[in-house]
């Protein structure tokens, strides 16, 4: 009994000590966030948006993209905002950009439709 509990515990930690890696050919990326916030919105609000409401959009039109919002705690820029992007492959990234970094038609029509978007609900909703 103590043998088969032994195993079922290695195999389980197994799994979840290899679900974090991230496969070869995985595309990192960051941005550092400047936010302006308008009278009467907080930074948490600002947060909640991003992370409950852009996120999740963005992620479900740029396949293969995983976003993440992180708050800087100390060093040249304190409770400054960035984002973390990891993409799965290179040609997921092709989709949207090309090779020397500047956004293709499609990524273009997508920023663009971001921004038209969600400054539009940012402009009814939390400002």
């Amino acid at each position: 009994m103590k043998k088969i509990v032994f195993i079922t515990a290695f195999i389980l930690l197994s799994f979840l000590a290899f679900g974090q890696i991230l496969q070869k050919g995985t595309l990192i990326g960051t941005h550092v966030m400047t936010v302006t916030l308008q009278p009467g919105v907080t930074l948490d609000q600002f947060i909640d948006f991003y992370t409950n409401k852009l996120i999740p959009e963005v992620e479900k039109n740029y396949t293969g993209w995983k976003l993440y919002l992180v708050k800087s705690i100390r060093g040249e820029i304190q409770n400054g905002l960035g984002l973390i992007y990891v993409i799965i492959s290179e040609k997921n990234r092709e989709k949207y950009y090309n090779a020397d970094g500047s956004p293709n038609e499609l990524g273009i029509s997508t920023y663009l439709f971001y921004n038209i978007y969600f400054g539009l609900y940012i402009r009814k909703s939390i400002i």
